[in-house]
């Protein structure tokens, strides 16, 4: 009787993985793929099978916008060397915003918010399936075959498969603090968290006096990446505490820093020498 039961369950886990619907999704290999110059494609570039929230439609005129309503169900990394990106995602659900007939998207992009490349297309049959079809058949998405294309060109020409766009100052789909170990092959630590949040090992933080007399800052970071920044402030070197609105207000934000402001001679009876320093927490 148990081995019965055995193969019993057996046959119904055979039954269940069947009835997912899987997305093959690719650029066909050895294709020539560049950047707006013309150079090829490299390992930096990333490319994301994804869906954009419930009535928003991206456009060339709301670029700004396509990262906050962005949902990417994988990543892949763009192989120099195949010259090409492949992967395969099953779907086992339809929660949102992965509701079945959504309009799905290839984003691919390199670079960083201020100055990046991006290509985004589709096909118009190209629309998120049912997780549990009662016949399901194993869709294959190719790049080549998309005919909407927003950001980025496709068969230029003849030999010519992908080529992406120049943007600046525009943010990338989000890099998870997992994705970005995993890709740079890197370990967790103290380096590597600055990389991630700033973009450098060793980020610039510019300082500068206006003609007003207040004092401002431009702090480096990555838009596209969440690791919370803070400001911190000393009167000693020793004790350390977060800058506050008596030190600081943000008067700018763009995709690639803050700007923050101070008053010549402090505020609130603040010390009129202080020491200020940049804390980055893992995410």
């Amino acid at each position: 009787m148990k081995s019965a039961t055995l193969f019993s369950l057996a046959l119904l886990g055979a039954v269940v993985s069947a009835s997912a619907s899987t997305i093959h999704w690719f650029c066909d290999p050895q294709s020539w793929n560049v950047d707006a110059a013309y150079a090829e494609m490299d390992a930096a570039y990333r490319f994301e099978l994804g869906v954009f929230s419930a009535g928003f439609t991206p456009t060339a005129e709301n670029r700004a916008e396509w990262a906050a309503h962005w949902h990417p169900a994988q990543r892949l990394v763009y192989h120099p060397g195949n010259r090409w990106f492949t992967g395969a995602l099953t779907v086992r659900n339809n929660d949102a915003p992965f509701l079945a007939n959504t309009p799905a998207w290839i984003w691919g992009f390199a670079g960083d918010p201020a100055e990046g490349e991006w290509i985004l297309f589709r096909r118009a049959n190209w629309r998120w399936p049912r997780a549990n079809p009662l016949h399901p058949v194993p869709l294959r998405w190719n790049a080549a075959q998309a005919d909407q294309i927003i950001a980025g060109s496709l068969r230029e020409n003849d030999s010519l498969l992908m080529r992406s766009e120049r943007v600046s100052g525009y943010s990338p789909p989000r890099t998870t603090w997992a994705q970005f170990l995993a890709e740079e092959g890197v370990a967790p630590g103290d380096e590597a968290l600055i990389r991630f949040a700033t973009g450098s090992v060793r980020p610039h933080i510019d300082v500068a006096r206006g003609d007003d007399g207040q004092w401002e800052v431009s702090v480096p970071r990555r838009a596209d990446r969440f690791a919370p920044l803070v400001l911190e402030v000393s009167d000693n070197l020793r004790d350390w505490r977060p800058a506050g609105e008596a030190h600081f207000e943000i008067v700018g934000q763009t995709p690639g820093g803050l700007v923050l402001r101070r008053p010549a001679n402090g505020e609130r009876g603040e010390a009129p020498r202080l020491f200020f320093r940049l804390a980055v927490s893992a995410p």
